[in-house]
């Protein structure tokens, strides 16, 4: 017979499966696997990354933002997903530290805990806007209409962008 334990362990798997929103889709080239998950806070997120045995995304290198670009923010609509090619999604760099911006910038780092340095900053990012803006979005500009801008990171408060310019509702 089932346990309490193992019953718990079965709510929280069905959980993060009704949370993913696309996925699996694996890079061939490094046999790391992605998963789109619902629209949520960068804590949450995080939160059910770790859940699924992963961490939110680190992007090492120019290659890999350009593969998360043509392979993650595409239109999934055609195969019943969402269309991720417009709008901003969390990846995992983050400032831990609350301060008043002028280390803000130097400040960020994985949640996977990797060390790497590479950043795709859109132009004037990270701005640290409101002293609020600890966690960071791949195609936040390009969600809100830039066309120039696809694959560039802002940093964003913990909720997200939602209702910026009644365009850019997320990540």
């Amino acid at each position: 017979p089932p346990t309490a334990d193992s019953l718990r362990f079965y709510r929280v798997v069905r959980t993060l499966e009704a949370s993913v929103v696309e996925g699996p889709v694996t890079n061939a080239l490094t046999g790391h696997v992605y998963y789109i998950i619902a629209p949520e806070s960068w804590t949450q997120a995080q939160t059910e990354a770790h859940g699924l045995g992963g961490h939110l995304t680190t992007i090492r290198s120019a290659a890999k933002d350009n593969w998360i670009v043509t392979h993650l923010m595409v239109d999934f609509r055609p195969a019943g997903g969402p269309n991720l090619s417009v709008l901003p999604l969390w990846i995992g760099l983050y400032d831990p530290t609350a301060n008043d911006g002028s280390q803000h910038a130097a400040d960020f780092i994985w949640d996977s805990g990797e060390t790497n340095s590479y950043r795709n900053w859109n132009a004037g990012e990270p701005n640290n806007f409101g002293n609020v803006e600890y966690y960071i979005a791949i195609n936040w500009h390009y969600a809100q209409g830039s066309t120039s801008d696809h694959g560039t990171w802002n940093d964003a408060a913990l909720n997200g962008s939602s209702g910026y310019g009644g365009t850019t509702d997320g990540p």
